[in-house]
């Protein structure tokens, strides 16, 4: 994931695979994922691009409950906890 992250808003862009179990039968499903902050609210969606659920689209929603470092140039963030506040959608077109 790249990006941008201040102490007021974080806004990531990046790459995901997850390899689902051996006996699953699935192949790894690999996807694109964006991360935006707005109102205290960490915004997370996506979609599967290749391997198992290709064309599924996710959305999900999280705020940070507290965090390790103050966010400084001396003493940066390097950890985050979270509570959902909104479980994963995972929704497909069937068409």
């Amino acid at each position: 994931m790249s990006g941008h992250a201040n102490l007021s808003a974080q806004n990531f862009s990046g790459t995901f695979t997850i390899n689902w179990p051996a006996g699953s039968g699935f192949n790894p499903s690999n996807g694109n994922l964006t991360v935006t902050e707005a109102n205290g609210l960490e915004n997370v969606s996506g979609s599967v691009t290749s391997g198992f659920d290709t064309g599924t689209a996710f959305a999900m929603q999280y705020v940070v409950t507290g965090k390790t470092g103050v966010g400084g140039a001396l003493h940066p963030v390097t950890a985050e906890t979270y509570t959902n506040t909104q479980s994963l959608t995972l929704s497909r077109n069937e068409g």
